[in-house]
C-alpha cells in the first residue's frame, strides 16, 4: 500500500472514536508517552514512530493507528506529528485499526481483542470472511473467533413467555345488583385476539430458534437484526392480566 510520511497538524487529523479498536485509552501509557514527547522536544528530534492516517477523496485524514500518541501529544501542547499517510476512506482506516497493535505497540487487553473481533462480525461485508481470515486479521486464534460468534448468537435474553401469550385480556366494567338489593361494580377481564405486534414477535422468536440451531453457520447480520427487533418489541408490549374484582358502591 502506497504511503507517504508527512508532518501534519493534530487539528486536521480526524480522531473518531468509531475507528478506535481498543475499549479505552490506557492513561498510564498516555503518561509515559507524554514524557517521550517532552524528551523529543528537548532534543529536537522525533522519537516515536509516525501515526497511521488514511486520506480520502475529500482530503480528510482519518486516524487508524496512534490514538495514544496523538492524545498524549495534544496534552503536551504539541501541534504537529509525523504521519504515515495512506490513501483510503474511513472504512479503510477502520479495517486497518482493527488489525493494528497485534504485533507491536501497547499490548492489547482481552477486551481489546474481543472488540476487534466484534467489529468484524458486526460488519455486513467482513462478517462473510472465513473464521481463519478474521482470526488472522484480528491477531487471535480461530477458536476465539468461533467462541465470540457463538456468544453473539446466545447472549440476547429470551423474551418473557408471559408477554407473548396467544391471547390478551382487556378489563371491562359493569354494574350489577344482588338479591338483597346491594349494588356492586364488577371489573372483569375479557379475551382479545393477539395484536399484530405480538404475532410478529412470535415469528421472530421462531426464527431466532432456527438461527440458534444453525450455530456458527447462522448469518450474523440476520441474527443481530432479529435480536434487536426482539429487544425493541418485547419492551413495548403491554399485557394486562385478566382479573375479576368487586367493589361495593
Amino acid at each position: 500500500m502506497q504511503s507517504d510520511i508527512k508532518l501534519l497538524s493534530l487539528s486536521v487529523i480526524h480522531r473518531s472514536s468509531e475507528l478506535q479498536a481498543r475499549v479505552e485509552l490506557n492513561q498510564e501509557h498516555v503518561s509515559e508517552l507524554r514524557e517521550v514527547w517532552r524528551l523529543s522536544v528537548e532534543i529536537s528530534k522525533p522519537i516515536l514512530p509516525a501515526v497511521v492516517v488514511f486520506k480520502d477523496g475529500q482530503g480528510t485524514y482519518w486516524l487508524a493507528d496512534g490514538f495514544h500518541r496523538c492524545y498524549s501529544a495534544y496534552l503536551e501542547g504539541i501541534e504537529k506529528v509525523n504521519c504515515d499517510v495512506r490513501l483510503g476512506d474511513a472504512r479503510a482506516a477502520l479495517l486497518y485499526a482493527i488489525g493494528a497493535n497485534k504485533t507491536h505497540g501497547l499490548k492489547r487487553t482481552h477486551g481489546d481483542k474481543r472488540k476487534a473481533v466484534l467489529m468484524i462480525l458486526n460488519d455486513l461485508e467482513w462478517q462473510t470472511w472465513t473464521q481463519d481470515k478474521i482470526a488472522k486479521h484480528c491477531g487471535v486464534d480461530q477458536g476465539y473467533v468461533s467462541k465470540i460468534k457463538a456468544q453473539l448468537i446466545s447472549t440476547t435474553e429470551d423474551v418473557d413467555d408471559k408477554s407473548l401469550s396467544s391471547v390478551t385480556t382487556q378489563s371491562e366494567e359493569r354494574i350489577v345488583s344482588n338479591k338483597d338489593g346491594k349494588t356492586y361494580r364488577v371489573i372483569q377481564g375479557r379475551k382479545q385476539l393477539p395484536t399484530l405486534q405480538q404475532q410478529l414477535v412470535k415469528v421472530l422468536r421462531e426464527l431466532k430458534t432456527v438461527l440458534s440451531a444453525m450455530g456458527s453457520d447462522a448469518p450474523v447480520d440476520l441474527l443481530v437484526a432479529v435480536n434487536r427487533s426482539l429487544d425493541t418489541d418485547s419492551a413495548t408490549i403491554a399485557q394486562p392480566s385478566g382479573q375479576s374484582s368487586q367493589h361495593a358502591l
